[in-house]
This record gives structure tokens, sequence and C-alpha cells, in this order.
């Protein structure tokens, strides 16, 4: 939990950042820059996520074998991230030609540049996690969300348009691997794997890379389809409304991810305990996500009228659906955690691939019906059923009761859509308002009637609140001790 505290903390700095950047971009930049980025980005991630081939991921998983590992796993990921800078050079005129956009084809380009920039950052970010040493990755953090946020605005205000994303990327990634590069032995130097240890990586790396794949899918599907069935300002606006929100969640999920799989990881050789860490890890986190997202919901039609001046009024409704369907979003930062410390790659793999293409059909239905509201409504029906089952795969892949699993997440989700149909129904009755009055009573609102409703019907809830901050005061941690419930 201190971990938890040390990097949300890092993080909430740099989302701030990042709300700022939002801010000034949405002011600076028309819907078809963002729409450019969003195109850009959803073809350069594909091969984003894969970066280093998602060797560092399991590097974290095989924590006790990490220093004789790093050396050829180094040497392996710089060919890999070689390998999809020379795909992305490739691909970006055939991208360009397809969205009639060329200037997607240097953003393409330069995205691809910045995978081989992080390898060393990626690979010694998950030295610092073996080592829990979270308080140097939220230091880290810190100092990256400065150099790209900043970068963000300067160029933005320098009039590069959607290229003001993309530059500060690569920038970060060198700075990273400077940075970190000092913390590692001199004697980790890249080598290549040999043919047995390369064999012994195979297996585990398809399905890693299987996962990093269809996560960019699940990450960026969306815009995908919908920039190739509808127009620049349709998939601008859409864009600019599905990151405000999900600028939220990663805020937590970073730093929930980041924690939780070597917490998890520590306790593999005691699976009742990890998974009674895993359950309340998941009842705790997602009443403190769901408050999050959900006051966002609340406030979001007068907060995005009064911040950008009406200019993204239309991005409204697709931040209150997505906010209000992530169920999916909630779930699976905690499950995955749990299956990748088990090192359960093929079950990861084939839940993200269900998810990321499930996405893209439901944004394809949604497309096809035309319109922002369907476009917002068919993902976010899809993102709840999605959520629900990731709870009845983890209940198939532990010994906890899909019951269990369901009662942790899902009442903390029923409490929060019923505070928030309650504020709504009380910003109509009292409208209409000043702007600034409508978004103190709509957020403090939500907040009054959601703490009322968990007083009411979870209150062993607001015990787990008192265990974490009783485990700041002595220095302790949550995570159940032998003989604990």
């Amino acid at each position: 939990m201190r971990g938890v505290t040390l990097l949300f903390t890092a993080n909430l700095a740099s989302k701030l950042a990042g709300i700022a950047t939002i801010y000034v971009t949405g002011r600076l930049l028309s819907k078809s820059d963002f729409a450019l980025y969003a195109i850009a980005i959803a073809w350069g991630e594909i091969f984003g996520f894969m970066q280093n081939g998602g060797l560092h991921r399991l590097l974290l998983q095989r924590a006790k074998s990490f220093d004789n590992l790093y050396a050829p796993v180094y040497g392996l990921a710089l060919a890999i991230n070689g390998l999809w800078l020379l795909f992305l050079i490739a691909l970006a005129p055939f991208v360009a030609k397809a969205y009639a956009a060329e200037e997607v084809r240097v953003l393409i380009i330069l995205f691809g540049l910045s995978i081989p920039a992080g390898t060393v950052a990626l690979l010694l970010r998950a030295y610092l996690m073996v080592s829990l040493r979270f308080g140097e990755l939220s230091v880290l953090s810190v100092y990256s969300t400065l150099i790209r946020n900043g970068g963000v605005i300067l160029l933005a205000l320098a009039g590069l348009g959607p290229m003001s994303f993309i530059l500060p990327v690569i920038v970060v990634g060198l700075f990273e691997s400077v940075y970190l590069a000092r913390k590692r032995p001199a004697s980790w130097r890249p080598s290549f794997p040999g043919r047995r240890l390369l064999g012994a990586l195979a297996r585990p790396l398809f399905w890693i890379m299987a996962s990093t794949l269809a996560m960019s899918l699940m990450t960026n599907g969306d815009y995908l389809v919908i920039g190739a069935l509808q127009d620049k300002v349709t998939i601008g606006v859409y864009f600019f409304g599905f990151q405000l929100t999900v600028a939220m969640f990663s805020m937590f999920t970073q730093s929930l991810r980041s924690v939780f799989i070597p917490s998890f990881i520590a306790l593999g050789d005691d699976r009742p305990r990890q998974e009674n860490a895993f359950l309340r890890a998941l009842e705790a986190g997602s009443l403190m996500l769901f408050f999050t997202v959900f006051t966002v919901a609340a406030v979001a039609q007068p907060m995005i009228g009064l911040v950008w001046s009406g200019k993204w009024d239309a991005a409204v409704p697709v931040v209150e659906i997505i906010a209000v369907a992530s169920l999916a979003r909630v779930v699976s930062p905690f499950a995955q955690s749990l299956l990748e410390a088990r090192g359960a790659w093929r079950v990861v793999a084939l839940m993200t691939w269900t998810e990321g293409l499930g996405l893209m059909a439901s944004a394809a239905i949604g497309a096809l019906l035309g319109g922002l509201f369907n476009i917002a409504l068919s993902v976010g029906i899809y993102m709840i059923l999605f959520g629900l089952l990731y709870i009845v795969v983890i209940g198939r892949h532990t010994a906890l009761s899909v019951a269990a699993v369901a009662r942790s997440v899902l009442g903390p989700y029923l409490l929060a859509c019923g505070a928030l149909a309650l504020t709504w129904a009380l910003g109509r009755a009292l409208a209409p308002l000043p702007v600034l009055t409508e978004i103190l009573v709509m957020g403090i609102g939500f907040a009054v009637i959601f703490a009322l409703l968990i007083l009411m019907f979870r209150r062993h809830l607001l015990h787990t609140v008192l265990d974490v901050v009783r485990a700041f005061r002595r220095k302790g941690d949550l995570l159940p001790r032998d003989g604990e419930p």
C-alpha cells in the first residue's frame, strides 16, 4: 500500500499535468489534429505495445532469475525493437494513403523511433519493480511527466500541430534509458541468447507478444475502426472524450499494476494468501476507481462546457457513457496482475484478444449506426459485458468463487450507479444553475450520496479504508498475515 501511495502520488502529479496538456491542446489544436494523432497512435501502438517483445514482463515474473536473464534479454529486445521500427517505416505510406492523410506518414515514423529509444527504460523499470523500489519509480515518473507534458504544451504553442504529441515520446524514452542506466551494474551489457535459452524463452514470449498485440487493439482498436468508417471530426471528438475519461483511470491503474504484480509474485508460494490479498485489493481498489470515474461523469457536462468554452461539448456523451460503463477497466488491472504473477500468459493473451476484437466490433456497430452517441453506447455495453466475463474467468482460474469476486467489485459499482442517478436527478431538479455552482453541486452531491449509500449497504468497506489508515500509521501493509481472512 505504501508503494501504491507513492506511485499514485507521482501519477496524480502526472495526470494533473496531463489534464493541463489536454486543456492546452484542446484549445490550440483542431478536431482534425486530434483525428490525425488518433490514427497515427492507433497504428503505431500496434508495435509500441509489443516494445521489447514484452520481455520486460517476463523478467518481472521471473524475478529470481533477473540478473542472469538481463543481458541476453536486452540484446533480444534491441533486435525486436529495431524490427518494429522497420515495419512502421514500411507501413506508414500505406496508412497515410488509406486515410487520405499524408501527415500521418511522418507521425507514424516518428512514433517508430520512440520504440528502440525506450528499450533500456522498460527493462530497468522492471528491475526497480522487482526490487520494490517504488520511491525511485515515482521520482522517475514525475521527471518523465514534466518532460512529456511540458514538451507537448511548448510544441503546441509553437504550432507543430499533432506532431506535438509524438516528439516528446522520443525524448522521454531516451531520458529514461539514460537515467535508469546509472542504476544497473556495469557488467550488464547486452548479449544475444543462445539457442537453448532462446528456446526456453520462445513459448512464454509467444503468448506475451500475443497479449501485448491484443492490448494495442484493446487500447486503440476503436479508433482504427471509427477512423475508417466515420469522418475525421467524429474520430477527433471521440478520441478527445475517451482520452479525457481514460486519463482518470490511468492515474490509478498504472500504479496499481506496478505494485500488485510484484506483490502477488512475492506471495506466489502461498496461493490462498495471494487470493485473499487479491480480493481485498479488488474491493478497495474498485471503490476508489468507481468513485473517481463516476465523479467525472457527474460533472462532465458543465465542466467541459466551462473549460473549453463549448468547443468540445459534443464529447460529453462519450465521457459520461464510457465512465458509467467502466466495469472492465476497473476489473482488468487487478485480474491481469494476478494472472501475470502466476505466469498465466495464455489466459492473459486470450482475454486481451477477446477484449480487443470485441471492442473493435462494438465500435464498428456503433459507427455503422451513426453518431457519437451510438458509438459510445455500443462500446459501453460491450465494456460492461466484458467486465462480467473477467469476473467469471478469475473464478475459474482461482480457488475463489465467482460470487465472492462479483461481490467485491459489483457492490461498489452498483452503489456508484445509484449515486450517479440520484445526482443527475438532483441536478435536473435544481436547474438552471450558474455553471460553477452546478459543478460544485454535482461533484459534492455525488460524493455525499455515494458515501451515504456505502454507509447503508457496504459498511464494511469503511472498515477497509480505516485499515488502510492504520496500516500507514504503523508503517505496515494490507497483505493478510497467516491465519487472517
